[in-house]
């Protein structure tokens, strides 16, 4: 995936969104792509003060999106967010869609 600035972390304030410098798309389920099922997941995570990237979890309406999302969060790496300068630990959500092309 292309760089990404993630908006949507927590606690507040910080002065400096984490930003995702390196990660794989969530793959499209084949099952669901058979079938025509499209959908999304919420995808919830912590990028630590060095930028790891640690999945708490998905919330979908269909669980394969969830597992995907899941799945493609394991080589993830990011900037840390900052608060003041210093490196603070946040808690992001990131919305992703499953469209078929």
């Amino acid at each position: 995936m292309q760089e990404l600035e993630l908006k949507g972390c927590s606690p507040k304030p910080i002065n400096k969104s984490p930003r995702l410098l390196f990660g794989t798309r969530p793959l499209y389920p084949v099952g669901e792509n058979l079938v025509g099922r499209t959908g999304s997941a919420i995808l919830r995570f912590e990028v630590s003060t060095e930028g790891v990237v640690k999945p708490i979890g998905a919330e979908a309406e269909n669980k394969w999106f969830a597992d995907h999302a899941i799945i493609a969060m394991r080589d993830w790496k990011a900037s840390p967010a900052e608060r003041n300068g210093t490196p603070v630990p946040v808690v992001c959500r990131l919305l992703f869609d499953y469209l078929r092309s």
